[in-house]
Parts: structure tokens; C-alpha cells; sequence
């Protein structure tokens, strides 16, 4: 979800540093230790479904929260 004109290869590196983060074992183990989370990356389609569902909510209501 960046912002228009943001440099592709850019956010394909930031992906990827973060999926390389939630992967990680000692990030997992923190994470279900406190936070009793379970770190379970998504598939890239279920991932760009849950991108494009975040942003039709964010233009739905942007207006009423910027006012």
C-alpha cells in the first residue's frame, strides 16, 4: 500500500525484508511468547486481496476522518 509513485522495486525489497522478519525464528517465538500470536505468512493473492479490501475501506472513509 504505498503511495502513488513510490518506486516498485523499492516496495518488492521492503516485502520481502518483511516477510524475511515474520520469518525468522527468534521474531516468530517473541511473537507467540507475547503477543500469543502465530505468525502464518499469506499467499501474495490473499495478501493483494487483503491490500485492496484495506484501501477501499481507507477511500471510503477518508473524507470523514480527515475531515
Amino acid at each position: 500500500m504505498a503511495r502513488a509513485g513510490t518506486d516498485e522495486k523499492k516496495v518488492a525489497e521492503l516485502k520481502e525484508l518483511y516477510g524475511k522478519i515474520l520469518a525468522d525464528a527468534e521474531v516468530v517465538e517473541w511473537l507467540q511468547d507475547t503477543m500469543l500470536l502465530e505468525v502464518d505468512t499469506m499467499p501474495v493473492e490473499n495478501v493483494e486481496a487483503h491490500v485492496e479490501n484495506v484501501k477501499s475501506i481507507v477511500n471510503e472513509y477518508k473524507d470523514i476522518v480527515a475531515g
